[in-house]
């Protein structure tokens, strides 16, 4: 069984659900997308309506593409730096037996469709189509994690959580998205522990420290 949260970007509420692998994931709304499949090696995970949305639309317009990755977690050594596939926001598309001037029609398709505000130039991902619905804002212009504070709830919240947990500053059982004072706490000790001024608030600076941590 595996616990998914959903942030609702509607009414901006984090919700809960638990299901198997081979269950289709909450908002898929065409039966193309199983939890399995979204997040392979992960039994916490979690994503936007506003993504799962955007996916559907994608499928649908598009049913020669293949998904390659969607959420990305600690078994992934590049997770922490892949902010929008660690905030379940993102995802990679191949090309079904296309043509290149079928991927670049697909793309450019996918730009005029306003389905995805964010799809990474043909230039950096060349065979494979990168498209993204992050909802928040950078922290500062280099970091691309956005500035979190108390009672904040979003899926950045969870990546922030599962992070600390990883290095032990909370258990498992906090990760709930969030930014509760346990959270605060943590953030502290951990901004503490890494020479920053430990006001308990998610910056620049403490991104940056954190995601060093767990890459070195």
């Amino acid at each position: 069984m595996k616990k998914i949260f959903i942030y609702n970007n509607d009414n901006k509420a984090l919700e809960t659900y638990y299901l198997n692998g081979n269950d289709y994931m909450p908002y898929n709304t065409n039966s193309t997308l199983t939890v399995n499949e979204f997040a392979p090696d992960s039994n916490l995970l979690w994503t936007t309506t506003n993504a799962m949305n955007a996916y559907n639309q994608t499928v649908k317009q598009f049913p020669q593409l293949i998904l390659t990755k969607a959420f990305s977690d600690l078994d992934d050594p590049r997770w922490i730096s892949e902010e929008s596939h660690a905030g379940g926001t993102a995802f990679d598309f191949e090309l079904r037996n296309g043509t290149n001037q079928d991927y670049l029609n697909i793309h450019r398709e996918l730009l005029n469709s306003e389905i995805w505000p964010n799809i990474m130039d043909i230039e950096h991902t060349k065979d494979y189509l990168h498209v993204d619905h992050d909802y928040t804002y950078d922290a500062c212009d280099y970091s691309r994690y956005p500035l979190l504070k108390q009672n904040d709830s979003n899926t950045y919240v969870l990546v922030l959580q599962r992070a600390l947990s990883s290095l032990g500053y909370l258990t498992p059982s906090q990760i709930n998205g969030i930014y509760d004072m346990a959270t605060i706490s943590a953030v502290k000790q951990f901004q503490f522990n890494a020479g920053l001024s430990n006001d308990g608030v998610m910056g620049c600076n403490s991104w940056l420290a954190l995601t060093y941590h767990l890459t070195h």
